[in-house]
């Protein structure tokens, strides 16, 4: 989900700024399939009680794992290229206009 973020999803949002999306159809967003997404992802989970999150000390693995991941994606072309990244999606065409942008 967060590989799919970085790279692929394209959200068009109103020109009110009301926050509703306008694509047109789910064949414009761009969802990533299996077979634009690296064959083995691991998340390694950080196992430190937190008794103040919920009653049994748990965290989750799922959805929370996705926030950070354009970010880092971000991070590391900023990092190769020297290109801060502030928008996504985060492709070949994309970083092909910043880097020709910046001669």
């Amino acid at each position: 989900m967060g590989i799919g973020l970085a790279t692929t999803e394209i959200r068009i949002l109103d020109t009110n700024q009301t926050g509703k999306m306008v694509n047109r159809s789910w064949h414009d967003y761009k969802v990533p399939t299996a077979l634009d997404v690296p064959v083995e992802v691991q998340s390694i989970p950080i196992e430190l009680e937190d008794t103040e999150a919920n009653t049994t000390g748990a965290k989750g693995l799922a959805e929370p794992v996705t926030i950070p991941t354009a970010t880092a994606i971000a991070n590391a072309v900023y990092h190769a290229t020297g290109i801060r990244v502030t928008t996504t999606p985060i492709n070949p065409m994309r970083l092909g206009q910043l880097l020709s942008s910046r001669q």
